[in-house]
């Protein structure tokens, strides 16, 4: 059979079934279909990583001051660290080592240790509470061995795992 042949059975065909035509295109349902499947992926930017200005840098350090003999976090060492948590939670690489430190007139070794525990228990806690797993978190009560000032604090060093 020649093509000119073939052409015009096809075209013989087309005019004979008025359905030809709708059985070559795919049906609307089975189009929409496709056009839903691919929305989500589209959408999923929480998969992205953060921007590199956003990045946590290894050997950052967040300083969480305290009054003496304090234990509680102040407003603003609330929200310091609720941002450090918020930046920190997408790099599952990085951990934080808490650093904690107590100074004051009359306070003995082993009470100054105390009160850095605490400290740094409450800052741990707050972490907790804002999204960082507690296997990323290293706690350090170092009591009245601060070199430098503020002597009643806690540093919040970022370091890679």
């Amino acid at each position: 059979m020649s093509s000119s042949a073939t052409a015009a059975e096809s075209q013989t065909e087309s005019a004979l079934d008025p359905d030809w035509e709708k059985a070559a295109a795919p049906p609307p349902s089975q189009t929409e279909e496709k056009t839903v499947a691919l929305q989500p992926a589209a959408r999923n930017e929480e998969a992205m990583p953060p921007p590199a200005e956003e990045l946590i840098a290894t050997g950052e350090l967040v300083q969480v001051a305290f009054e003496a003999s304090e234990t509680d976090l102040t407003g603003g060492s609330r929200a310091e660290l609720k941002e450090l948590a918020e930046r920190l939670r997408s790099q599952e690489n990085m951990r934080l080592q808490l650093l904690a430190y107590a100074e004051g007139a009359g306070l003995s070794p082993s009470k100054a240790r105390r009160i850095s525990l605490s400290r740094a228990l409450t800052v741990r806690s707050y972490l907790i509470e804002n999204g960082i797993k507690t296997s990323r978190i290293d706690v350090r009560a170092l009591g009245n061995k601060a070199t430098s000032s503020p002597l009643d604090r806690v540093d919040v060093k970022v370091v890679q795992r």
